[in-house]
């Protein structure tokens, strides 16, 4: 198979007018550590690496072994990064133009330290047990999740700990709209607000496919996931749950906070049809109120209410504890 451990003097290619640049190691089984930046290609077994200028598309692919990846700039044109099979460990920062992460079958952990305004980077999952975790990004993120148990994490934390979710962080860094597709394994969305004490700028809403405002700029949309976790901050902050389409876990964290749960949210006077999975909901720290209102259903339903449940009225139940 191919192999780029053959090329051991140091390479350069000068490219005219946007030319495509293709560098393969598909064949190689050893663990590489390797880097890539908008003008060079250096590890992966290269001796003196390989240098570039003038390419408009570039491909890159992996070998089958474990390796360790970094991405800190691309050019503005296309980069196409295949890391193929093995578990594989991709930093990504400073990204510009359209990128595409290509996903083997081996369980890959994927951090998203930056991406620039006007940028794409979409990541496409294999079948192994994958871990994305964004931190900041300016353009636009697309995760389509494979077969596997997969987990995307948001949070300016959320690379403390690698595969595992982090605390005290916020998503002020995320400005750029992101994507999240569930695959047909178990896949979680988390999102971490704990490190936000503010009270400006930090309420939010949850529908059944978007999440907005807690210092996002363009939000986040998803489909498909079996668990959506929100961890609020220590600020006094009123966040409305419009709609459900999966468990949901809102956490308020510190603060007198409000959380509203109604079609049209804040404002108390929708339904709660739109709640077809369960909503659970800590209150934390601090006074809280939870406000819960069906006010313009028409049709005859019934309900009970419970020191730690709410159920029926058409929705799928809303536990709550920590209120007062």
């Amino acid at each position: 198979g191919d192999v780029l451990t053959p090329i051991q003097g140091a390479l350069t290619v000068n490219g005219h007018s946007g030319d495509t640049l293709q560098v393969d190691g598909r064949g190689d089984a050893t663990a590489w550590i390797g880097s890539l930046t908008s003008a060079s290609i250096g590890g992966l077994g290269l001796g003196g690496g390989i240098g570039y200028s003038g390419i408009g598309s570039l491909t890159l692919v992996l070998g089958s072994g474990n390796d360790t990846f970094s991405v800190t700039s691309t050019i503005t044109g296309s980069t196409t990064l295949a890391v193929n099979n093995g578990s594989d460990t991709i930093d990504l920062s400073g990204l510009n133009g359209t990128v595409l992460l290509n996903g083997g079958n081996g369980n890959d952990t994927v951090t998203v330290h930056s991406t620039n305004s006007g940028s794409t980077l979409t990541v496409d999952e294999g079948t192994g047990s994958n871990w994305v975790a964004i931190l900041a990004a300016s353009g636009t993120v697309i995760v389509n999740e494979g077969s596997g148990t997969d987990v995307v994490e948001l949070g300016s934390n959320a690379a403390t700990t690698p595969r595992g979710v982090d605390t005290g962080g916020n998503v002020n860094g995320i400005a750029g709209g992101v994507t999240v597709t569930g695959g047909s394994g178990s896949d979680s969305l988390y999102l971490d607000e704990t490190g936000d004490s503010s009270s400006t700028g930090n309420d939010g809403t949850l529908t059944s496919s978007t999440i907005a405002g807690l210092g996002l700029g363009a939000g986040i949309s998803y489909t498909a996931q079996e668990l959506v976790s929100i961890a609020l901050g220590g600020g006094s902050t009123e966040f409305a749950v419009e709609s459900t389409s999966t468990q949901t876990t809102v956490d308020t964290g510190g603060g007198n906070d409000t959380v509203d749960v109604s079609s049209d949210g804040k404002f108390g006077l929708g339904t709660l049809s739109g709640l077809s999975a369960a909503l659970t909901s800590d209150g934390q720290g601090g006074t809280d109120t939870l406000n819960i209102s069906d006010f313009a259903d028409a049709a005859v339903g019934s309900g009970r209410l419970t020191s730690s449940m709410f159920t029926g009225f058409g929705t799928a139940g809303i536990g709550y504890a920590g209120y007062e």
